[in-house]
């Protein structure tokens, strides 16, 4: 029979644990989420205040965004009148369809890093779809 000492086993999968929860948070509250991971009908708004950091973070501009062409995207319907700039995976979905036939347009690359950052999603929880709990599911399954 082979004795296993209990206190270093146990010490072990603590540790594991430890690490597997962690890796599951920063993959869940991490930035450059999939479009998959939010309902059909997934909307969120950002304020004008927060744009600039976001724009700094993800090295865009509003300039740039407005200069995405209109067969690609609407920048018009995008930003309301005070600039506060409303996404919608309705409308960001088709578009990444037709990118590819347009050669990746540099503006809408960062308009896309921006829609799939965690921070402007984190205050509409609801927008989330069940597979982004089957995605952090087969996340800790393969680790």
């Amino acid at each position: 029979m082979i004795r296993v000492k209990t206190r270093p086993f146990v010490i072990m999968t603590l540790v594991t644990i430890f690490l597997r929860l962690r890796g599951l948070f920063f993959e869940l509250s991490g930035d450059r989420m999939f479009l998959m991971e939010f309902k059909s009908n997934a909307t969120t708004t950002i304020y004008a205040q927060q744009l600039p950091e976001l724009y700094l973070k993800w090295r865009t501009s509003k300039a740039d965004i407005s200069n995405i062409p209109q067969e690609i995207f609407n920048p018009r319907q995008a930003f309301d009148t005070e600039g506060n700039l409303t996404l919608k995976k309705s409308e960001l979905e088709p578009v990444k369809k037709r990118l590819h036939r347009l050669n990746n347009i540099a503006e809408f690359q960062g308009l896309l890093r921006i829609a799939t950052a965690y921070d402007v999603w984190r205050q509409n929880t609801k927008a989330f779809s069940r597979s982004r709990w089957f995605y952090a599911l087969s996340f800790v399954g393969i680790e």
